[in-house]
């Protein structure tokens, strides 16, 4: 239980009051009107709970198919695993975004700078009370599926705590990259992978059965649709900001980042039993990201950029549908 509290206690210390004085904004702002700002330009309400959704049951239902070996029922214990997982998988979406909140605080305190936009107007404090709340909820979820599950959530908490406290920068890297933290795309794919073994570990625990190595290709597709949405982030800022073109290089990076994802995502379609939808959902990505890379490279406008992140987030979706979801679905009609 140590890592929890060295996190909350952390993000607890973490007060505007140790820094700057508040801004003339955030004096003026009330509660609600600083968490709705929070709320819209960090965390987008619909767009994530819908993905994290569709995340969680199609990552129960791949499990329950590789487990199977494709001749899986949807039944009582994939629908509570779904359930739990979903719940947890926002939960840690919010936590991720605090942890970033607290990186960009720890960056800017030596120059005692610390701008309220960076947090949407709200203090590390408040964020503290936010992250305590939604880890006591993950553990009580946790807890009557098994103590395997807890560690499980333990070792999120300890990868978002190292991310917060630029672990990775100052430690692995070495303290001459104190200003080159982890990068987003990492962060992203990485958190998806603990994700994905998140959710999948509740359903193992519920069916008692233990994890096969074929499930390591849904898992490499989180990692990389996770990169590729941190990449189109960069060009299509969360909040209001207005999107902007991207160089060539990074649409390269993007479009061979989903392109390893489609080669990713067609072996976990052969091991999961359902080729045949895989390819026709990456047939229609690839289409899709190729006609726009080819726009946004020959100088197209800011709304392909756009373009680009409806079909991450919206190919994601039908990828995870197609590995997880669109089989159960067939085999009932």
């Amino acid at each position: 239980m140590m890592v929890p509290i060295l996190w909350f206690q952390f993000l607890g210390r973490c007060t505007i009051g140790n820094g700057p004085k508040q801004s003339n904004g955030m004096k003026r702002g009330g509660m609600m009107q600083r968490w709705r700002r929070y709320q819209e330009e960090m965390l987008p309400l619909v767009p994530v709970v819908g993905m994290v959704a569709v995340w969680a049951i199609a990552a129960v239902g791949y499990s329950a198919r590789v487990q199977a070996q494709g001749s899986a029922v949807w039944s009582q214990p994939e629908t509570v695993a779904s359930v739990v997982g979903a719940i947890a998988l926002w939960l840690f979406w919010v936590q991720f975004h605090i942890a970033r909140t607290v990186q960009r605080y720890l960056n800017l305190r030596p120059q005692r700078i610390y701008s309220a936009s960076q947090a949407g107007y709200v203090t590390p404090r408040e964020l503290g009370v936010v992250a305590i709340a939604t880890g006591l909820v993950q553990l009580g979820l946790a807890i009557p599926l098994g103590w395997r599950l807890v560690v499980v959530l333990m070792g999120i908490w300890l990868y978002l705590w190292l991310l917060s406290r630029q672990f990775f920068a100052d430690r692995v890297m070495g303290k001459g990259w104190r200003d080159r933290p982890m990068p987003e795309w990492m962060q992203r794919g990485l958190l998806g992978v603990w994700l994905s073994l998140y959710a999948m570990a509740g359903h193992w625990l519920l069916t008692d059965s233990l994890p096969r190595p074929e499930m390591a290709a849904f898992w490499g597709v989180a990692f990389l649709s996770g990169a590729a949405a941190a990449l189109v982030t960069e060009w299509v800022p969360e909040g209001r900001r207005r999107p902007r073109v991207p160089t060539q290089p990074q649409t390269v990076a993007w479009l061979g980042t989903l392109w390893l994802m489609a080669l990713v995502g067609l072996g976990a379609a052969w091991l999961g039993d359902a080729v045949a939808l895989g390819a026709i959902a990456l047939l229609l990505i690839l289409t899709a990201a190729m006609i726009t890379a080819w726009r946004l490279a020959s100088g197209g406008r800011a709304g392909w950029a756009i373009a680009a992140r409806l079909i991450t987030h919206g190919g994601t979706l039908l990828l995870y549908g197609a590995l997880g979801i669109a089989p159960f679905w067939l085999a009932a009609v």
